[in-house]
C-alpha cells in the first residue's frame, strides 16, 4: 500500500474515533432524559387543550407565543397526554433529539461519499458540541421549550448543511429549513429573517452569478417568521413580562441594542451563567477556533465553481446578527439578559457561525494536501469543552432515583382523590428539578399561573407544595 493508502486509512481512523469520542459524550447527556420535566407551561398548556380542544392551540399562538411550529408540536403533545394521562417528558425530548441528531448526521452521511467520514465528524463534532460548554437544562431537559428551540437549532443545522452542500442545490431543503427555523421560535424569527435578507440583498446588490430561485427558496421561511413576529409583536411584545423592569433600556430599542453590544461579547463566550468569564472565554474562543480549522479540513476542497456562489458567509453572518438581536430583544422584553435557553442557542448559532466560517475558508483555500488531524482538531474542541462537564454529569446521575419518585409522587397524588400534594424534584447543577414555592394553595382568583395550572390539569382545588423528601 502506498503513502496515499495509508494517508487515506489514517484520516478514516482518525475521523471514526472522532465521531466514537462525540457519541459517547452525546450518550452520556442522553443517559439523562429519563430527567426531563415540566414546568409550569406544560401543566396550564395541556390543560387548556383539554378543556378547549384545538381552539386552545389557535388562541396561545395569536395571543401569546406566536410559534406556529412550535405550538402545533405542542398541541400534538398534549393531545398525546391528555389521551395517556402520563407526562411523556422522555418520550418528546427524546423525539427531539432524534430528529436533531438526523438533521446533524443525515446530511452528513448521505453527501459527497469521498469524503463521507469527514463530514461525519463535523456532524458528531456538531451535535456533541451543542451540549458542551453551556447551559442543557431547559433546551434539552424541559418539552415546553425543547419543542421551541430544538427544532429551531435542528432548522438551523440542516440550513447549515444545505449551504455547505451548495445552495444551489439544496434549495428544497433550504425551504424547509428555513420554515422550521422562523416558525418554531424568536431567536428562529431573527435567523430566517436574517439570513433571507442578507441573500435578497446579495441578488439586489448584484456581483456574483445568482439565481432568482435561491431568492424564492427562502420566501416561504421569510413569510412564516415574519407573519410570527408581527403575531408576537401584537400579544407577547405588548406584556408587562418584567424582569428588571426599572431598567433603561426595558421596552426601549435604541438603548437595548446599545446594551446588547458588550453583553452579547461576553454572553458568547461566558458559558453558563454565573461562570467566571476569563477562563471561560479562553476555552471558548480555542474551541472555536479548533472548530474553523477542523471545518476547513472536514467540509474542503469544495468544487471552485463554488467559491461566488456559496452562501456560507451569508450563513455566518445571519447567524451571528440572530444571536445578537435575541440578546436585545431580552433588554427590550425583559429589561435584563434572559433566559438559560437564550444563552444556549446563542452560542449554538456562534458555533454554527464559526463552523460555516471554516467550511467557507476552505473554500476559498483549499488545503493542499490531506491533513490527518482535521477531525482531530474536532476532538480536541469536544475534549476542551468536556472536561468542566466532566466533574457535573455523575451528580445528576445519583439523582435519578430522588427524581423519579418525587415525580411518582405528584402524579399519584394528583390522580388520586382529595387534596393534592406536589413534591418538588431536587435540582442538580445541569437540570433543576420541577418545582414550586413551598406552601398550601387554593385555586381562586389570586392563584399564582404556576399553580393553577398544576390544579386544573390534575382538577384540583387545594395544593401542598413540599420539598423533595419532604
Amino acid at each position: 500500500m502506498g503513502f496515499k493508502g495509508l494517508a487515506a486509512r489514517g484520516e478514516r481512523l482518525m475521523c471514526q474515533v472522532s465521531c466514537w469520542l462525540c457519541g459517547l459524550v452525546i450518550l452520556v447527556h442522553a443517559g439523562l432524559l429519563v430527567r426531563s420535566h415540566w414546568q409550569g407551561d406544560e401543566y396550564l398548556v395541556v390543560a387548556r387543550l383539554r378543556e378547549g380542544g384545538w381552539q386552545s392551540v389557535l388562541l396561545r399562538y395569536w395571543n401569546w407565543s406566536g410559534r406556529i411550529v412550535s405550538d402545533v408540536l405542542f398541541g400534538v403533545y398534549g393531545a398525546a397526554v391528555n389521551a395517556l394521562h402520563r407526562p411523556l417528558a422522555v418520550w418528546c425530548d427524546a423525539l427531539l433529539w432524534m430528529v436533531l441528531g438526523a438533521c446533524c448526521l443525515g446530511p452528513a452521511w448521505l453527501g459527497n461519499r469521498s469524503v463521507r467520514w469527514r463530514r461525519m465528524a463535523m456532524g458528531f463534532a456538531l451535535l456533541a458540541l451543542f451540549f458542551l460548554g453551556h447551559g442543557v437544562n431547559e433546551v434539552f431537559y424541559w418539552p415546553a421549550a425543547a419543542l421551541a428551540y430544538v427544532p429551531t437549532l435542528a432548522g438551523a443545522v440542516l440550513l447549515f448543511w444545505c449551504v455547505v452542500d451548495g445552495m444551489e442545490q439544496r434549495r428544497f431543503g433550504v425551504g424547509v429549513a428555513l420554515v422550521l427555523i422562523g416558525g418554531s421560535s424568536e431567536v428562529g424569527v431573527f435567523l430566517a429573517v436574517a439570513f433571507a435578507g442578507l441573500v435578497i440583498l446579495r441578488v439586489v446588490a448584484g456581483g456574483a452569478r445568482i439565481s432568482l430561485l435561491d431568492v424564492v427558496c427562502v420566501l416561504p421561511g421569510l413569510g412564516v417568521a415574519l407573519v410570527d413576529a408581527f403575531v408576537v409583536m401584537r400579544s407577547r411584545g405588548q406584556a408587562m413580562e418584567v424582569l428588571g423592569a426599572s431598567s433603561s433600556t426595558f421596552h426601549h430599542a435604541g438603548a437595548s441594542l446599545l446594551a446588547a453590544a458588550p453583553a452579547f461579547f461576553v454572553d458568547a463566550v461566558a458559558g453558563e451563567m454565573g461562570a467566571p468569564v476569563w477562563p471561560s472565554a479562553v476555552g471558548h474562543m480555542v474551541s472555536y477556533g479548533l472548530v474553523v480549522l477542523g471545518a476547513r479540513w472536514c467540509l474542503a476542497p469544495g468544487p471552485r465553481a463554488m467559491l461566488r456562489r456559496s452562501f456560507l458567509p451569508v450563513l455566518a453572518g445571519a447567524l451571528v446578527i440572530a444571536g445578537f438581536a435575541s440578546e436585545a430583544a431580552a433588554f427590550y422584553q425583559f429589561g435584563e439578559v434572559c433566559c438559560e435557553r437564550h444563552e444556549t442557542m446563542r452560542q449554538c448559532f456562534l458555533l454554527l457561525a464559526f463552523a460555516a466560517a471554516g467550511a467557507w475558508w476552505g473554500v476559498v483555500s483549499p488545503p493542499e494536501t490531506r491533513f490527518l488531524g482535521g477531525a482531530g482538531l474536532l476532538m480536541a474542541a469536544v475534549v476542551l469543552m468536556g472536561v468542566p462537564r466532566a466533574a457535573e454529569v455523575l451528580p445528576e446521575y445519583r439523582l435519578i432515583p430522588r427524581v423519579l419518585t418525587a415525580r411518582a409522587l405528584t402524579w399519584r397524588s394528583g390522580l388520586g382523590a382529595g387534596e393534592m400534594v406536589f413534591v418538588n424534584e431536587p435540582d442538580g447543577r445541569l437540570i433543576l428539578g420541577a418545582g414550586l414555592p413551598v406552601g398550601f394553595y387554593r385555586l381562586d382568583a389570586d392563584t399564582g399561573w404556576a399553580q393553577r395550572g398544576v390544579m386544573e390539569f390534575f382538577e384540583k382545588r387545594d395544593l401542598r407544595v413540599v420539598a423533595a423528601g419532604g
